[in-house]
């Protein structure tokens, strides 16, 4: 099985790299730190999460395009949950 980038592990990974830099500049700064360090776990999880779903799907699928469609699905759905405080 070839693990291929598709755009669920790119935007977990991208998505990761934003919550460490909020991190880095209002952690290191004194707002907060005990949040910032327990926001930093929860993303690091989500991340972990994505990157997982997007390891079954390559394994179950060989079509990238469906692969990067329901991709497409979750990131959508976890945009809304984040934005709309769901």
């Amino acid at each position: 099985m070839s693990y291929n980038p598709t755009i669920l592990n790119i935007a977990a990974v991208g998505f990761f790299l934003y919550e460490l830099y909020g991190f880095l500049t209002s952690g290191l700064s004194g707002e907060a730190w005990d949040y910032s360090v327990i926001a930093l776990f929860l993303s690091f999880g989500i991340t972990l999460t994505f990157l997982g779903i997007d390891a079954i799907l390559q394994w179950l699928l060989k079509n990238p395009w469906l692969i990067n469609a329901i991709g497409i699905l979750f990131i959508i759905t976890a945009v809304f949950i984040y934005k709309t405080n769901f």
